[in-house]
């Protein structure tokens, strides 16, 4: 009799005088590993131009409801999810630089961390794309509130790279960021 080639832990458990109890077991055994080789499979696919629109989308959504801090949680996690999938994404590296600002701007107590991570995010922005103004309008940004926060010397050590920043996003667009960059300057000094 003919007899189809199985794998042998299929033999041993669907066999001629397999038990209802050992059956049982590998259909639950089964249907685990279909279940995590779809999960494999689904993981392992690469993410498309679409996907990763959907994500922007889908951060900048969240970001507009950034005043509930789970919301800005959310939009901070899909830029940078957006990033891990392309690094070369220059709206998620700014908008996620502008995201860590308002963190760090609205949160109580040490706000330097939020900074910090903004400072990287909006160099990674300018790294991408040093012909956008964005970029450098948060990094300039990020520089300043790091700066206020962190104590006269470091702030005094600061002030140059914000000003070459936002003359930078200046020269790039007049009105960037609605006319940020000015504002900015003109703070710094009066």
């Amino acid at each position: 009799m003919f007899e189809p080639h199985y794998p042998r832990w299929l033999k041993l458990t669907t066999g001629r005088f397999a038990s209802l109890e050992t059956s049982s077991k590998f259909a639950i055994t089964y249907n685990i590993h279909v279940k995590l080789w779809w999960l494999i499979i689904l993981l392992a696919a690469p993410c498309g131009a679409q996907d990763i629109e959907s994500l922007m989308e889908a951060a900048d959504a969240h970001y507009h409801l950034r005043e509930q801090e789970s919301e800005l949680l959310t939009a901070i996690r899909i830029y940078q999810q957006v990033l891990d999938i392309d690094p070369t994404k220059y709206e998620a590296a700014w908008k996620l630089a502008k995201a860590y600002w308002y963190q760090g701007n609205f949160s109580a107590g040490n706000k330097l961390p939020f900074f910090e991570k903004g400072i990287e995010a909006a160099r990674k922005a300018v790294e991408i794309a040093p012909d956008r103004c964005e970029g450098h309008f948060w990094l300039g940004i990020n520089l300043a509130v790091s700066a206020e926060s962190s104590g006269v010397f470091r702030a005094l050590g600061m002030v140059d790279e914000v000003k070459v920043e936002m003359q930078k996003a200046m020269e790039i667009s007049e009105n960037c960021q609605c006319g940020g960059p000015p504002r900015v300057l003109g703070k710094l000094y009066a």
